[in-house]
């Protein structure tokens, strides 16, 4: 037992020094006992995964990065945007989305401030400023989600107060900035005007911070869509006329129409999937058109493909019950022409009003993932479309929880390390105290066989008192008072007493305490005392344990020799059998004699049943005798050696 809490002992001190803080181990169990802030920290981990977020959608990807200052050469040289509104609106929430760099560059965070201050005002110099936030960024490849508690603002300002750094100079960039109010976005479109821009377009330039393109994309949810949305038919030239409406039932005041584009399952890495190259957007009171407004021209040039982004044209409050996206030059496919959307919505009061509305086109395909029913149901082509109050409080709790995260796992690896110190310490003084006990069990143990030691030596000596010495008084009194015929009886008694001091010096020998010495010991003295008598001594391998003490070794066989003389003295037997056996956890030793027997009833001191008795019981044994006048003897010795 003792080596194996040595052992364990030698395992921490070996593991803990040696455990990779980032892989907890079952020594955090042990840390734990030790370490409340350990305790308490892996607790808030396991509360933090019991909440993990839903995954969340797949950033977008966009050809228009954003707005990108020029170089300032000190980090705190102060660099801003500002989006004017057109008029004073209700703010819900300010979204500060982070740039992706260009190609070769860094992903999501691209050259994001270090610290930034957010303003509203009513006056285009922010002489009546309010300030919404002060942020110092930690995470810089997702939004910035700034609450505005619906103040209510014509114009945002962001300020860089840190800048970015690339080489020695500094820097400023921004992939969107959105100004929620309701569920609009209501920033989109708008004009903006900032200090030192990097006009680099299309893929740097002010105008891009309100163009929907960004790493958002549409606002969306985890859940995954169940289709891809409207596709017409193919068209083997890119210049045909290809259009797709919608009836919202009844005319509406409108305030913005939404073009979400496909990014089918089966063309996955195809973002901005048959988004039409130029096209117009027009809105009218009649499913013909007859009557039409239009709300945004762009057949006279190809538009930028706007990958994932979202497509968000102004309705400026007309009117009309119908919506149509009419393609004029149609997205090439493989060597063929199409025109397909996710999404189109239309917002009229605060609200998708295309939601589930019945859609009609000049041509569609009607199969598969395709339809003109998943142009308003809803999804995009991989996800579910949410509303951007809905997306906003996600992505903040969302961002909360990784933030935490982050935290407790820096705190909790310093808990461990700590932790795992004061282990080492509590094992090196667990060690300490190993050896302590193992000394102290080591010496019990010798003296305990000192102490037995003399008690077997305190044993032989009353043994060699009570047997030798009286053969040795019986010689001297026989020498004394005998004659010529007392010689034999004085060269027997001598024999029987050089025997004894034999047996003594065996029993106090340092030779090994076998079973299989004792055995051959008991064999060789029935050959010795039982001269002239056949007899068998049988012992089969198992009757006894493998090694035994010397206090059974000594009582045992003095026992036994104390039969054999009695059976030479008195039982004048022609044949004796001696047999060893073991039954469960105690030693049975029968002697079997064919002798005179005698009664039971009537034993006396000189038989010496009573020394045999004694040894027996010694032992925590007991001795069983049966016998009959002129009809043997049997004794059994019951001994225990479990």
């Amino acid at each position: 037992m003792l080596r194996r809490a040595a052992l364990a002992l030698a395992v921490v001190l070996v593991a803990v020094p040696n455990a990779d803080a980032a892989q907890p181990t079952a020594l955090d169990r042990l840390a734990k006992l030790v370490s409340p802030d350990f305790r308490a920290l892996d607790e808030r981990r396991r509360e933090l995964r019991a909440d993990t977020p839903a995954p969340r959608a797949p950033l977008a990807t966009c050809p228009a990065l954003g707005y990108h200052s020029r170089a300032a050469y000190t980090s705190t040289s102060a660099r801003w945007v500002q989006i004017d509104l057109y008029d004073r609106r209700p703010i819900d929430t300010i979204v500060i989305v982070p740039a992706v760099g260009p190609p070769g560059e860094a992903g999501p965070g691209y050259l994001f401030p270090r610290k930034m201050r957010v303003e509203v005002a009513d006056q285009e110099d922010l002489s009546d400023a309010f300030l919404v936030a002060e942020i110092e960024v930690s995470t810089a490849d997702r939004p910035v989600i700034v609450p505005a508690n619906q103040r209510p603002a014509r114009f945002v300002r962001v300020t860089a107060t840190f800048l970015n750094t690339r080489g020695s100079l500094f820097f400023f960039a921004l992939g969107e900035v959105l100004v929620l109010s309701a569920n609009r976005n209501v920033a989109a479109g708008c004009a903006v005007v900032g200090s030192d821009p990097l006009e680099n377009g299309p893929v740097w330039s002010l105008r891009n911070l309100v163009d929907g393109q960004g790493i958002i994309g549409p606002p969306l949810a985890p859940e995954l869509s169940p289709a891809n949305g409207y596709h017409s038919e193919i068209s083997p030239v890119p210049d045909a006329e290809k259009w797709v409406q919608v009836d919202l039932g009844e005319d509406r005041v409108l305030e913005e129409v939404r073009l979400v584009p496909a990014r089918p399952s089966d063309f996955a890495e195809r973002s901005g999937f048959g988004f039409p190259l130029r096209f117009r957007v027009e809105v009218s009171p009649d499913a013909g058109f007859r009557s039409r407004r239009v709300l945004l021209n762009a057949t006279a040039a190809d538009f930028p493909n706007p990958g994932d982004g979202l497509v968000v044209v102004p309705a400026d409050g007309f009117r009309g019950r119908y919506v149509r996206v009419t393609a004029t030059r149609l997205w090439e496919r493989t060597q063929d022409y199409v025109f397909a959307l996710a999404e189109l919505q239309v917002y009229s009061g605060g609200t998708n009003v295309a939601l589930g509305r019945p859609v009609t086109a000049r041509d569609t395909i009607e199969r598969g993932l395709w339809g003109t029913r998943h142009l308003v149901d809803g999804y995009a082509s991989q996800h579910r479309l949410a509303e951007w109050p809905e997306w906003a409080a996600v992505e903040a709790k969302t961002t909360q929880w990784h933030a935490a995260w982050r935290s407790v796992e820096a705190a909790l690896e310093s808990a461990r390390g700590h932790a795992y110190a004061r282990l080492v310490t509590l094992a090196g003084w667990l060690a300490v105290a190993a050896v302590a006990l193992v000394g102290v069990v080591v010496w019990r143990g010798r003296v305990a066989r000192r102490r037995e030691a003399e008690r077997l030596r305190d044993r032989i000596s009353r043994d060699l008192h009570d047997e030798v010495g009286s053969n040795l008084g019986g010689i001297l009194l026989l020498a004394q008072a005998g004659d010529a015929h007392d010689l034999p009886e004085i060269a027997r008694v001598a024999q029987r007493t050089a025997d004894s001091l034999r047996d003594l010096v065996w029993l106090m020998g340092r030779g090994p305490d076998t079973s299989a010495d004792l055995l051959a010991k008991l064999r060789e003295s029935a050959a010795t005392l039982l001269v002239g008598v056949t007899f068998t001594f049988d012992a089969p391998d198992g009757c006894l344990p493998a090694r035994v003490s010397l206090e059974f070794k000594r009582q045992l066989f003095l026992a036994f020799k104390e039969i054999l003389h009695n059976i030479a003295r008195h039982a004048r037997a022609r044949n004796v059998t001696v047999r060893c056996d073991r039954v469960a956890d105690a030693f049975l030793l029968t002697v079997t004699d064919d002798g005179v027997g005698f009664d039971a009833g009537k034993v006396t001191a000189g038989t010496g049943l009573r020394g045999i008795r004694f040894r027996v019981t010694n032992l925590g044994g007991e001795l069983t005798v049966q016998t009959v006048p002129g009809g043997g003897t049997t004794l059994t010795l019951h001994v225990p050696i479990g």
